[in-house]
Formats: C-alpha cells, sequence, structure tokens
C-alpha cells in the first residue's frame, strides 16, 4: 500500500485541531452532502488522496494507475439521530482484492492511526457479503452481514443507507439494483464508541481496477451524543509506582493544565495515557507511596472526549499484609464423632479458621494455604479487622450455617490429617503470614484427640504457634467455627529459650536440639577452627538446627561454636548460649564415664532416672553406650538397653540423666533440660534395689554398680522418691559406703545436676533484712525479706526450715528469677500458720543457665 497524503484544503495539524473543536460542540446538527451536479465539491474540508480522484459527468471517479489504496476523509461528529447514505457503482464484481469500505465512525483523521470505528465493508470476502463492522484496536467485529452472494454483480451498482439514533440502534438498509426501494439488512443496538472525529471512505484495489470507482452522491449528517457527564473512575490499581486508574469511558489526552496533588505529598513525574486504551490513565509517580499508609489524592484537568471534566479527590492505600496480619486460629482436623447432635451447629466437616488480626481490611484473592506439599488457591473476599472466616471444602459449603462466612476450597474432606501437618498462609508477594506444624499431641487430653474437638489458638496477638499456645477447645459443640475462640485470652513465656543437647549425625555436621522454635541464619553463628558453616537445615519446627560444615571434623581437634548476633523466639526473649566446645567422639575405656545417680524407688506415677558423668577428657556419643542388668551370681547382663539412638555428644565433666518420662520427673524434681535425655526404655529398676552395668556397644564394660533400698539413711523414714547418689568415682559402686541419700534440701533428687556438698555462706549472696521479725501485725518487723544477689538469671528454689532441720515453708519452687531481688518471708508455714519463735533458717538453691549450681543459707530469729 502507498503512504497516503494528506494535501487537500489543511495542514493535518490543522485539520485535527478543528475536528477536536467540532467533535465536543454537542447538540450541533452537520450535514456533509456531495453529489458532483456542479462538477465541484460542495465542502472544502475533505482531505485525504484527493490527487487520486476526479469529478467527471457529476460523478467522482477513482483515477489511479497502480495497486493502492485510496481515501478520502471529512470531520464528522455525528453519532446521534445520525445518517449515513451512499450511492455509486463498482465497475467489476467485487473481492477479497478490490473492494470499497466506507467509514461511519472514526476515533483519528489519519486511517493509519484509527483504533475505534465502525465501517461498512462492500466486498473483500469470497462469500460476496456486505458487513457492518465495529473496530476494537486491532480486533474487528463482524456486527451484521448481508446474505451470500448479495454483491455477486459486474457491474455493481450499490445504494447504501445507515442510521443510527439516540439509544445507539444501528440500522443498516442497501440496494444493489436500480434503486427502487431500500431493502432492511439488520438492526443491532451497540454503543461501545460513542464519539467520531471523521468519516470517509477507502477504494481498494489492485492494477486492472484503480480507474473503475464511481461515487454519485453521499450524505453524511447527524449529532455528538449529548454527554454531560463527567468520567467515573471504576477501578484503582497500585503497580510499583505506577497507579492505573481505569473510567467508565475513553478520556481525551491529559490537558497541559492537570494538575495532581496528594496529602501527605507524593511527587508526580507525569501522566502517562494511549489512545490505543483510552480508558486508562497512569500517574507516574516518583516514588512508591509507604506500605499501609493512607493518602489522599487530588485530581483535576482530565477529560473525556465530550469535555467533561474529572475533578475529584481518591483514597490511595497500599496495602501490604505484613506477617501475622491474619492469623491460622483454629483447626478441625478429625471432625468425627461429632460431638454436638444440635444440627443447627457446624457440620461434621474439616475446617481451618482464620482471623484478621490487623486494623485494616484485607482482600484474600491471590493468597494460598499450603496444607502439607499441597497449596490451595483462596477465592476473591475481603476480610475486615477482626473478621473470622472459615475454610472448608466446597462440597461441604451447603452443609453451613448462613450465619458463619465459609471460603469453599477445592480440597477433599481429608486434606488435614488427623495426626500432624504443616500449615502456612501465604500472600500473593510468598511472604508467610502465618504457618504452624499442628500435632495430635497438642490436645493433651486423649478423650478429645479421639475426634470432634478442634484445636484452638489462646493469643492470636501472639506469634506462637507452638504447642503452648495451642489446646483443645472447650467449647460443648467442640469447636468455635467463626466466633472468638473458647480458650482466648493472653499467652507469655517468660522463661528463656535454651539449648537441650547437641549431636554429630555425621563427621561434616552438628545437630543442636533446643526447647522450642527458633529461626537462626548462618550469620547469627559462629565457628572456629578452621571451620565454615555451608548451610543450615531447620527440623522440629525449628526446634533442631543442623549445621553443614565446609570440611570434616578432624579426631582429636576441639571445635568451638558461638552465638554472633542474637537469636530470639516469637515471644521476643533471646536465647541465652555459652561457647559450645564439640569435637568427634572417642571410645570410652573403663572409667571414663560412671553412674553418679540413681532413683530406682520413684514417686507414684514417677519415673526413674539413672544419671551418668563423664569423667574422662574426650566427648562421649551416648549413643555408644547402652544399659543392662547386671546379675552378680554368673556375671551375665540381661535386660540391655541402647540409651541413643542419636548420637548426642556428652562432653568432658558433663552429667546427663536418663529416663523414660521427662514430663514425669519434670514434675517432681528440678530440672535442667540440657542435662537430661529421655529414653526409649531402661532396664527394670525394682523398688528395692537394682545392679546395673554401663557398656558400650561392643559390649566392654564400662561400670558396674549395686544399690539397694537399705544403702539410705537409716533415719530417712520414707525411701519413695529418693535418689542415691555416688561418693567414690575410683571404682566400681557396689557397696552402701560408696553411695548416698540425696537430702532434702536438695529435694531428694538431683537429676542431671552436680550435687554440691560444700555449702556458701557468703552474707552478700544471700541475708536477711532484718535480721528479726515479729509478725505481731503492729506494722514494725511484721515480715522479712530475704535478699540475693547471684552472678546470673537463674532457676532457685527457696525454703524454711527450723533449727531441727525441718521444712515449714515452700517459699519458692523452681522459678526462673533474675540475677538480684527478694522474697518475703512473713513468719507462717505451710498451712498458714504462725510458727513459733526461735531460730529459722533460709536455704536458696540456684541454677544458671551455663549448669552452674550450688546454695546459700542464712538464718533469723522469729520473736512474737
Amino acid at each position: 500500500m502507498r503512504p497516503i497524503h494528506y494535501s487537500f484544503f489543511f495542514p493535518l495539524s490543522t485539520t485535527i485541531s478543528i475536528l477536536m473543536i467540532l467533535s465536543i460542540e454537542t447538540g450541533a446538527q452537520s450535514i456533509v452532502f456531495e453529489d458532483f451536479s456542479q462538477g465541484q465539491w460542495n465542502s472544502t474540508s475533505w482531505f485525504g488522496d484527493s490527487s487520486n480522484f476526479q469529478i467527471i459527468n457529476q460523478q467522482l471517479v477513482l483515477k489511479d494507475s497502480l495497486a493502492a489504496s485510496s481515501c478520502l476523509y471529512h470531520p464528522s461528529a455525528a453519532m446521534a439521530f445520525a445518517r449515513w447514505e451512499y450511492h455509486g457503482k463498482l465497475d467489476f464484481n467485487p473481492s477479497s482484492s478490490n473492494y470499497l469500505e466506507i467509514s461511519l465512525a472514526l476515533d483519528h483523521p489519519n486511517p493509519d492511526s484509527v483504533y475505534f470505528s465502525y465501517f461498512i465493508r462492500i466486498g473483500g470476502n469470497s462469500e460476496d457479503q456486505l458487513r457492518f463492522y465495529r473496530q476494537d484496536l486491532n480486533e474487528q467485529v463482524l456486527l451484521l452481514s448481508s446474505n451470500s452472494d448479495l454483491l455477486d454483480r459486474d457491474p455493481l451498482n450499490f445504494h447504501l443507507l445507515v442510521l443510527r439514533d439516540s439509544l445507539h440502534r444501528w440500522s443498516v438498509f442497501t440496494d444493489t439494483g436500480a434503486f427502487n426501494q431500500w431493502q432492511a439488512l439488520g438492526t443491532i443496538v451497540d454503543s461501545n464508541h460513542r464519539f467520531s472525529i471523521a468519516s470517509g471512505f477507502s477504494c481498494n484495489y489492485t492494477k486492472t481496477r484503480s480507474s473503475h470507482f464511481y461515487l454519485d452522491s453521499l450524505r453524511i449528517s447527524g449529532r455528538p451524543v449529548a454527554d454531560v457527564q463527567a468520567p467515573k473512575l471504576i477501578d484503582l490499581l497500585l503497580d510499583s509506582n505506577r497507579l492505573k486508574m481505569t473510567f467508565n469511558e475513553k478520556l481525551a489526552a491529559p490537558a497541559t493544565n492537570a494538575q495532581f496533588s496528594s496529602e501527605p505529598p507524593i511527587a508526580l513525574q507525569g501522566f502517562s495515557w494511549h489512545r490505543s486504551n483510552p480508558k486508562e490513565l497512569s500517574l507516574l509517580l516518583d516514588s512508591l507511596p509507604k506500605a499501609n499508609q493512607a493518602y489522599k489524592l487530588y485530581l483535576s484537568g482530565v477529560y473525556d472526549l465530550f469535555g467533561n471534566d474529572f475533578s475529584d479527590s481518591l483514597n490511595l492505600l497500599r496495602r501490604v499484609v505484613e506477617t501475622g496480619d491474619i492469623r491460622i486460629n483454629e483447626l478441625m482436623p478429625d471432625p468425627s464423632p461429632k460431638v454436638d447432635p444440635n444440627p443447627n451447629s457446624f457440620p461434621e466437616v474439616e475446617y481451618l479458621e482464620l482471623v484478621n488480626t490487623s486494623a485494616l481490611a484485607i482482600e484474600l484473592l491471590g493468597f494460598k494455604i499450603r496444607v502439607g506439599n499441597r497449596e490451595y488457591p483462596l477465592p476473591k473476599t475481603t476480610v475486615e479487622p477482626e473478621e473470622f472466616i472459615i475454610l472448608s471444602a466446597a462440597n461441604s459449603l451447603a452443609l453451613w450455617p448462613s450465619a458463619i462466612k465459609v471460603l469453599p476450597l477445592e480440597w477433599s474432606s481429608s486434606a488435614l490429617n488427623n495426626s500432624s501437618a504443616a500449615i502456612a498462609l501465604i500472600s500473593p508477594e510468598g511472604l508467610v503470614i502465618d504457618e504452624l506444624i499442628y500435632s495430635d499431641s497438642w490436645y493433651n487430653e486423649p478423650n478429645k484427640a479421639e475426634g470432634g474437638w478442634s484445636l484452638e489458638r489462646v493469643d492470636v496477638n501472639s506469634n506462637c504457634a507452638n504447642e503452648k499456645n495451642w489446646a483443645p477447645s472447650q467449647d460443648p459443640s467442640g469447636g468455635s467455627p467463626g466466633r472468638q475462640n473458647s480458650i482466648a485470652g493472653d499467652y507469655h513465656d517468660s522463661i528463656m529459650p535454651q539449648l537441650l543437647y547437641y549431636e554429630l549425625p555425621s563427621v561434616r555436621s552438628l545437630a543442636l536440639h533446643f526447647d522450642r522454635s527458633l529461626n537462626v541464619l548462618a550469620q547469627n553463628l559462629q565457628v572456629w577452627e578452621n571451620l565454615q558453616i555451608d548451610s543450615i537445615v531447620l527440623a522440629n519446627e525449628a526446634k533442631v538446627w543442623t549445621l553443614y560444615f565446609n570440611s570434616d571434623l578432624q579426631v582429636g581437634d576441639l571445635y568451638q561454636l558461638r552465638l554472633g548476633e542474637p537469636i530470639f523466639d516469637c515471644n521476643g526473649a533471646a536465647l541465652v548460649m555459652d561457647t559450645i566446645i564439640f569435637g568427634l567422639a572417642l571410645k570410652p575405656e573403663q572409667g571414663d564415664i560412671r553412674i553418679s545417680e540413681i532413683l530406682f524407688n520413684p514417686f507414684p506415677d514417677g519415673s526413674d532416672f539413672v544419671e551418668l558423668k563423664n569423667l574422662s577428657a574426650n566427648f562421649i556419643d551416648l549413643a555408644d553406650l547402652s544399659l543392662g542388668i547386671w546379675n552378680q551370681e554368673n556375671d551375665l547382663l540381661t535386660n540391655i538397653a541402647p540409651i541413643s539412638f542419636q548420637h548426642r555428644i556428652l562432653a568432658p565433666g558433663t552429667l546427663v540423666a536418663l529416663t523414660e518420662d521427662i514430663v514425669a520427673l519434670k514434675r517432681d524434681y528440678s530440672l535442667a533440660l540440657n542435662s537430661v535425655h529421655e529414653v526409649a526404655e531402661l532396664p527394670s529398676l525394682a523398688d528395692q534395689g537394682v545392679a546395673l552395668a554401663l557398656i558400650r556397644n561392643d559390649f566392654e564394660v564400662l561400670d558396674r554398680i549395686v544399690v539397694e533400698d537399705d544403702f539410705h539413711f537409716p533415719l530417712l523414714g520414707d525411701q519413695e522418691g529418693v535418689s542415691l547418689y555416688r561418693l567414690d568415682f575410683s571404682q566400681n559402686a557396689i557397696n552402701s559406703a560408696q553411695w548416698q541419700s540425696t537430702a532434702r534440701i536438695h529435694n531428694f533428687a538431683t537429676p542431671g545436676w552436680e550435687v554440691t556438698l560444700n555449702e556458701n555462706h557468703s552474707s552478700s549472696n544471700w541475708f536477711p533484712d532484718p535480721e528479726y521479725l515479729s509478725p505481731n501485725n503492729d506494722g514494725y518487723n511484721d515480715f522479712i525479706r530475704l535478699n540475693y544477689n547471684l552472678a546470673s538469671s537463674a532457676w532457685v528454689q527457696v525454703y524454711i526450715y527450723d533449727r531441727y532441720g525441718n521444712l515449714v515453708k515452700d517459699i519458692c519452687h523452681g522459678e526462673q528469677v533474675p540475677e538480684r531481688g527478694n522474697f518475703i518471708w512473713k513468719g507462717l508455714n505451710n498451712a498458714n500458720e504462725l510458727c513459733p519463735r526461735g531460730v529459722y533458717i533460709a536455704v536458696l538453691s540456684y541454677l544458671n543457665p551455663n549448669g552452674k549450681n550450688g546454695y546459700y543459707r542464712c538464718s533469723f530469729v522469729l520473736s512474737q
């Protein structure tokens, strides 16, 4: 196709300006009529390929000599009460290469720049149809077409009439004969385009048809669409620093006086608009608006095609959902059997509850819920602040009461595993908003773990998603979907996180086991002795960190691991961890490790324990050790039980207590959890005593002991719950002189603790103020303040004894306290009775986080 030359009457820029002025003069009736009877044009506003047309014998005739396309256009805003009428002849049978196109309404005077239009095509198809099209960008939409073979004539005399009323109804009439009467082609309502800037026609031809187009007359009349409504904003989308505004109608190019401002201020780089998408206007902001900051935007000088001004204020909020803004609040992994028979309660199906804990509404479209390795997209819905929403299988939606807001998910009816599963809520940006790994052990109530009861979160404002912040529902119906949890409250754990133990799974890895979930990065940890951390893998709810090194550990070398940056648990408590000295374990020899304490007659529902002490200068791997019953008569071992299936390392000089039930042991005694190891099975320990052997896995005996109930202190009385601790580590301990009953002051057992035989009487560490009390309610010395001064925060016990050693008051039992403080005693015993006058002794025993323990005592007088 040859280039089109706009050489008729006006320069192009002037023509476009005139057309724009004409297009917005609403209400004016415009008429373009040409019949060429005077041998000239009636209007001087035609533009296009005028040099290719001539008026001959009262007809407009195409006069060209090459294959091309020639067009003529006239300014026209006619779109209401509009009429287009053409009469002419094609001196050939129209084809796909030779046809006439009549443009009724164009959005641009340059046909190569037209994006939106309506036009009639006479020919141009193999069915010889006359067709009516709408152009949307690069797409041509067929609106009406004639019967086939309507145009199968040579020559073709055509008569065309198109009408459009104020209701956007198009009617097309045609006649291809002697023009006796109009034949209706069809009627259609279409209002996609309501604006016109020009109208005209285009001849498309081969060389042999370049002078065979004839036009007898044409008429274009009508008015612009009457539009006095300002454009309306229907969508606002922030994409990085581009604010996309979508309106309900096409806009004109932004005026030079367009203005933008905002509160708080945001700098504007400029406007972005293009005719190919005229309903969209973009504001190019100088910077990205702050997350979750409300802005008020003011915009003016933006017009639609009819000159109506959009001047309004807009609310902008770059909503960024952050971790914790939505919480997983309730789970029903095992809904059967149903607890509440009431049919109006919630159905017997799995569900998961979310709650919006933020101060702003959250749109869930684009979010995903991940259960195990499968992800499920959330449907479009908005969750208001503090609103609850239930996620359940789509096929169960009809079973839920209408009062409960439920989102249907395309998951199976058994998506939530009854025993355990990892669940995470993920934002459209890929951020984990909330996550947990639930377990049926969280129920702590065997009957509820059998099914029909939900697990509820205690405190939605806590970052902790562990078993301490979850519990079974206490609601009589078995759950509380769609409303506040039955156990809702505050959760705060003041105990500092601690390292329980470490193991060496391989010669190139170190696994640290903690008492709670902790998130760690490589830069938080520092390793010495020519060793570097390649990677860290978290497991068991981030309670286990496995560090992989860049090279193998060497036998005999010692390595150090220290904390660099602080590491915090979900409550913000910092991990206190001394430098860990570790290295490859060596095979222990006889006497390197001994049994140091044993409890064989526990309290009812209590647990036995056997304590080991590493007396060597080497690391010992508990996986290399076993315990067995020693038959003294034939020197045989039976009932052999491995100590550990993990490569837990026992450092030089340290203790570890072995028990089958840490929970039961912790209930009865103060425990340093980093010095306790739960075993699958201990050898059977009789209440009357036992003979044990500690052996290597190659059956080399490392230690033998014998303990009997008569080894206890003769005046002890009840031996139940009292351990024996070892006095002699130089040889096998097989007689009573080598064992001692653990004293009352040590709570009768010290599993994992070193028994301290030397007292510390330092008055600066533990002293009374005043040194006597007279609790007679006279306002003078009615109580005594027991002040302590420790080296660091520690777990403590405080007891008051009379001068005969009888326990009269249990003040503090295994609590963690700061390094300095005091306790108050008002002279009352455990029965809340006033103690008699006399001398009393206050004893404070302590265990600090690095495992150091001891106790202090002080005396004072009670008078009345």
